[in-house]
């Protein structure tokens, strides 16, 4: 089943993003792109996604993801009643950076799976671009992710929870369900919970091999 609702997941992450009609940095369209490209060469080739039979089922033993809230009406309902699945079920990835740097309390609040990507669940077909990574990551309410940065760019779709989003020395915007954020190559950003869990949806492209680090305080 999770394989399945794995796969769903992309597929309407996808959607979503294709049909987005908002205001977009031009950048962030690489990433949309991207993720169109390898739907449709699947769709083309097998009509479905081709799990990496290692990693079916998840290893759900190396943590798990906060359970997002039961989703409510909005462009987003369908990816998050989705996600509560891949939450419940995805292998969360620790960063090994964050094992001194933040602590056990963070890492038992915040979790990032990786579903299609280099040694995800789902394998690139050979024929698109192989330097990407699709997701998603959960934080617990109350929880600040500081500053951090990678060399990979991010696009993000906000699939549940309202919390805050920093960018670079901008002051920091609440963005709601539905809303895309897009980070570019080592460009510092932050995210803050409120009384809510956040559950968001990411795409990675470029150096997607280099793992995320906190941006060192000056």
């Amino acid at each position: 089943m999770a394989e399945k609702v794995f796969e769903q997941f992309v597929r309407e992450l996808n959607r979503v993003f294709v049909n987005n009609n908002g205001p977009l940095e031009e950048d962030a369209r690489i990433g949309i792109d991207t993720l169109a490209s390898i739907i449709k060469e699947l769709d083309a080739s097998r009509g479905k996604l081709e799990a990496n039979p290692r990693l079916i089922p998840v290893d759900v033993a190396r943590g798990t993801l906060p359970e997002p809230p039961s989703p409510q009406s909005s462009d987003v309902s369908r990816l998050a009643e989705l996600a509560r699945v891949v939450c419940q079920h995805g292998s969360c990835f620790v960063n090994s950076n964050y094992i001194d740097k933040l602590g056990k309390d963070f890492l038992q609040h915040y979790g990032s799976t990786t579903l299609i990507g280099p040694g995800a669940p789902f394998e690139i077909p050979a024929s698109c671009r192989q330097d990407v990574r699709c997701g998603l990551i959960a934080m617990a309410p109350h929880l600040h992710y500081p500053s951090h940065h990678h060399p990979a760019h991010e696009l993000y779709m906000i699939v549940s929870g309202t919390a805050l989003w920093q960018k670079g020395s901008d002051t920091a915007t609440a963005l709601a369900p539905g809303s895309i954020r897009y980070h570019s190559s080592w460009v510092p950003h932050a995210m803050i919970t409120q009384d809510e869990p956040l559950v968001a949806a990411y795409i990675w492209w470029g150096d997607v091999d280099v793992i995320a680090d906190l941006v060192p305080c000056t």
